[in-house]
Formats: C-alpha cells, sequence, structure tokens
C-alpha cells in the first residue's frame, strides 16, 4: 500500500490531526505540511514528505509509527523526530 500513496493523498489532511502510537503512547498529531522533495528515487510517483507537529511533551525517538485516519485507514511509516517548531515537536515521514 505504501507504493500506492502520493502526495495527493495527504494534501487535503494538512491542517488536521491523525492519531499516532508509537512506543506504547498514543496523540493526535497535526499534519503541517505535505509537500514534494527533489529525489533521485525510482518512485513511480513524485516523492514528498509530511511533517507532523506533536503535543510538546511527547517527544519519542525514530521508528515505525502507526498513524490512523478515517480516509486512509492505519498505515506504519518510519517517522524521524525533527525537533522543535516554536512550542511543539515535528516528526518528518519521507515518501521516496
Amino acid at each position: 500500500m505504501l507504493d500506492r500513496l502520493s502526495l495527493e493523498d495527504f494534501s487535503p489532511l494538512v491542517g488536521s490531526d491523525v492519531e499516532v502510537r508509537a512506543y506504547g503512547q498514543q496523540a493526535r498529531l497535526k499534519v503541517k505540511a505535505a509537500a514534494p522533495i527533489k529525489s533521485p528515487s525510482p518512485r513511480a510517483t513524485q516523492p514528498f514528505h509530511l511533517v507532523l507537529s506533536a503535543p510538546p511533551a511527547w517527544r519519542l525517538p525514530q521508528g515505525l509509527y502507526k498513524l490512523t485516519h478515517p480516509t486512509l485507514g492505519e498505515i506504519e511509516l518510519f517517522t524521524v523526530p525533527i525537533g522543535l517548531d516554536g512550542s511543539d515537536f515535528c516528526y518528518e515521514v519521507i515518501f521516496n
């Protein structure tokens, strides 16, 4: 399924919340950005990334996170912490 996901699947979610579970914890993270990236990927569609913002106290290491959304269902994504943005802690997911 991951190979069929595209930027168009995530763009409408920017500004909305998704349910995320990782390392035995659960939180609602906001989809802060969904944008194309430059990459030499052989992917059939344009590589892109997501930026998710979490509550300040929700800080977890990189790893597999389960994202749940009514439209997308449940998907497992490799997620990397990228740091603070104001008072929110941000994570990135890259599709390439």
